[in-house]
């Protein structure tokens, strides 16, 4: 018996040839790749070393705290120039075409320089050096001081909201409708300038007035008033001996007390 041909498949043949071929590359592109970063990584990783001994103690360069370059300070020498820079902040409000610039002591800024002064300066990372270091002062800002000063300088010139209330007429009680206010939010100007103040620059702000809804309006006292005014109706008549004494609307609204729990 004769074994039978082998017959040779080329097609297939060259597709197993194709895709041998396609993973040594993938292989070499990966070894290659590989390689690289090793040497890439062994190269910055070497150069902060390098960097971290240079500037021990001190900020790398290309550190900010807010706006202030501190790269190449120790931490007392930081601080020194964050606390120089905080006493020459000020804060200027525009309302309209009126300007008001005020030093930012008046609303009791503290600066936490010292917290700032520290975070700077990193721990030993031969990396640290990639990252470009910035960090903000902690900033507190007296809220009360603002709403003070707002209430002098600002707000006489607009419009405080006030709530809807109940008022009593001659018979009946009546709602007083709500106003709507136009003023500055002493709430929105604090918090901008601890934004502004942390990263030591001197804010400017917009206090211009702004819409404020009232917090009760009509619509909520309608039920209450209609129901009062039900008790109010109900007839009253007070008998002493022989006479009977028919109470007025007017007699019963003043006997009634309400507050606005």
């Amino acid at each position: 018996h004769t074994a039978p041909a082998v017959k040779l498949d080329f097609a297939a043949g060259a597709q197993m040839y194709k895709k041998k071929r396609s993973r040594m590359s993938i292989f070499r592109g990966l070894k290659i790749a590989a390689m690289f970063g090793i040497v890439t990584v062994v190269a910055l990783g070497g150069f902060g070393f390098w960097l971290n001994n240079k500037y021990a103690g001190r900020a790398l360069p290309f550190s900010y705290v807010g706006g202030v370059s501190v790269g190449g300070l120790t931490q007392s020498e930081i601080k020194q120039a964050l606390d120089a820079r905080t006493k020459e902040l000020k804060i200027t409000f525009v309302d309209g075409g009126l300007t008001r610039t005020v030093p930012a002591s008046m609303f009791g800024a503290q600066f936490d320089t010292e917290t700032a002064s520290k975070q700077i300066i990193p721990d030993f990372n031969p990396f640290a050096f990639l990252d470009r270091r910035s960090v903000t002062v902690p900033v507190k800002v007296n809220d009360y001081q603002v709403d003070g000063y707002m209430r002098i300088n600002i707000h006489p010139g607009q419009t405080k909201p006030s709530d809807a209330t109940i008022v009593k007429d001659k018979t009946k009680l009546s709602i007083k409708p709500q106003v709507s206010g136009f003023r500055s939010d002493p709430k929105f100007v604090a918090d901008a300038m601890r934004q502004s103040l942390g990263g030591l620059t001197s804010p400017v702000i917009n206090v211009n007035a702004v819409t404020l809804k009232p917090t009760i309006a009509s619509t909520d006292l309608s039920d209450d008033v209609e129901r009062a005014n039900k008790l109010l109706s109900t007839n009253v008549t007070i008998a002493y001996g022989k006479s009977m004494n028919v109470i007025t609307p007017a007699q019963k609204m003043a006997w009634m007390q309400f507050d606005s729990t």
